[in-house]
């Protein structure tokens, strides 16, 4: 059975992980799919994000697939596997638990359906999390497209 990459983990410099947001967030917007950018500084605990795939409970499984880009090498991981059963199906799933004080995190956030042993998948949304001061001027950058909104 072939799996998703689920992480991707690359160190760059700060100009090149401008590049690549900018690219992924035009990207997407071009194919009208919804793009979110979360803004995070000066954080008190680190932050974590659950990378693989999760099932809701009502026939739907969520796949998060995960890039995380910095200068340096901040984060840690651990992989774990769970098993999720329903509706008629069995699934072995390795997620990831990504912990970190600073970089830029791009999810992208697909839900797959399982109706009468048929398999739908869709692209829901693209989740962009910059964490960090150092990595404002990306940010920065993004405000100036008009179909992109900063949480902060």
């Amino acid at each position: 059975m072939l799996l998703p990459t689920i992480l991707v983990k690359r160190l760059e410099p700060i100009e090149v992980i401008e590049n690549f947001v900018l690219e992924v967030v035009n990207k997407y917007l071009g194919h009208n799919v919804p793009v979110e950018v979360y803004y995070l500084e000066n954080l008190e605990k680190p932050f974590s994000l659950v990378a693989g795939i999760t099932y809701t409970g009502t026939g739907e499984l969520v796949v998060r697939e995960v890039s995380y880009l910095s200068d340096t090498n901040g984060s840690e991981e651990s992989q774990l596997t769970i098993q999720y059963e329903g509706q008629g199906f069995k699934i072995l799933a390795p997620i990831f638990l990504i912990i970190t004080f600073y970089g830029v995190l791009i999810t992208k956030e697909l839900s797959i359906k399982i109706i009468n042993r048929e398999v739908k998948a869709y692209l829901e949304r693209v989740v962009i999390y910059i964490i960090g001061k150092r990595f404002e001027r990306i940010k920065n950058k993004l405000q100036t497209l008009k179909e992109v909104k900063i949480i902060c």
